[in-house]
């Protein structure tokens, strides 16, 4: 007949594993729940830069190409002073430098995701 002489130890040590195991658990779980909310934050900012990216290709980007055009023929014309024309022209820069930032975070936000789902 064996009996174990130190039972209480072995049952301690199986506590302590099961604390640990939970305690693994929990940890894990709260990584999946904020990967989870990490991944739907991206599809939603991707979402939201695509159609700012739409918006810029469709209205902006030709309003700062006709800005462009339109202050460089009226200071040849001598229709506007040098002020003005590099006031136009860095209206038209602001609107094409908005579009590549907003292009960036797009192309950001497509990269973290492929991080996240790949």
């Amino acid at each position: 007949l064996a009996l174990p002489l130190f039972w209480g130890s072995h049952k301690n040590t199986i506590k302590s594993t099961k604390i640990r195991y939970e305690a693994q658990k929990k940890l894990i779980d709260n990584e999946l729940s904020r990967t989870k909310g990490r991944i739907y934050e991206l599809k939603a900012l991707r979402i939201q830069n695509r159609n700012l990216i739409e918006q810029y290709q469709t209205i902006d980007i030709p309003l700062a190409d006709e800005i462009k055009r339109t202050a460089i023929k009226a200071y040849k014309l001598r229709e506007i002073n040098f002020f003005n024309f590099v006031n136009s022209l860095e209206s038209a820069l602001k609107i094409e430098s908005t579009y590549y930032e907003i292009l960036f975070n797009y192309n950001k936000s497509y990269l973290d995701l492929q991080y996240y789902t790949n």
